[in-house]
């Protein structure tokens, strides 16, 4: 059985999800989590720290998702596994961009969610770095004397691949983008 700040939390991520994160407020979370205003603030000091809350596992969820795909693969294998839980999960949480670029949200300042998201960026990164060292383990990919410009090169084309996914700026297809992104990290990183 859940707990009630569980349900309060589940309550505004559903809200986030369907992309009326300007939309909460107490009292619509109250209404659907079936329980008082009053109740609310006995788990969540504002309506900021709640949503704060609610993004943090948000993220938690779809980082560990994400991270639960295996190593135990071979590169090729790996990488494929990984973009493909990434672009799901990018498509299911498109909300991020508008909730950074919502002026109530980015202009709320939280020390602790700031150090949050970037203890999220360290693990994502920490992945995308033993990803690629096993393709350098098996001889696929060779960084040679560029290695930092290469991964910074390659970390930019995976995140303009998400963005673009997420507007849905492209009618490729999710195999077609994750074969595409392949070759092209093999080109940027083998020339």
């Amino acid at each position: 059985m859940k707990s009630t700040s569980e349900i309060i939390l589940d309550c505004v991520i559903s809200k986030i999800k369907d992309g009326d994160i300007l939309d909460i407020s107490m009292s619509k979370i109250a209404n659907l989590a079936d329980i008082g205003k009053s109740t609310i603030y006995e788990y969540f000091d504002s309506k900021e720290d709640m949503v704060y809350s609610a993004i943090c596992k948000l993220i938690d969820d779809y980082l560990n998702r994400w991270l639960s795909c295996s190593m135990e693969l071979d590169f090729y294998d790996c990488y494929c596994e990984h973009m493909e839980s990434a672009l799901d999960i990018s498509e299911e949480c498109g909300i991020f961009e508008s909730i950074f670029r919502s002026t109530n949200i980015s202009r709320m300042k939280n020390s602790n969610f700031d150090k949050f998201v970037e203890s999220k960026l360290l693990m994502m990164y920490t992945r995308l770095l033993n990803i690629s060292n096993k393709g350098v383990e098996e001889g696929i990919l060779n960084y040679g004397s560029q290695p930092k410009e290469k991964k910074f090169i390659i970390l930019s084309l995976l995140q303009g691949v998400l963005l673009n996914y997420i507007a849905k700026k492209t009618d490729i297809s999710k195999e077609e983008m994750i074969k595409m992104t392949y070759d092209s990290i093999l080109k940027i990183v083998n020339n």
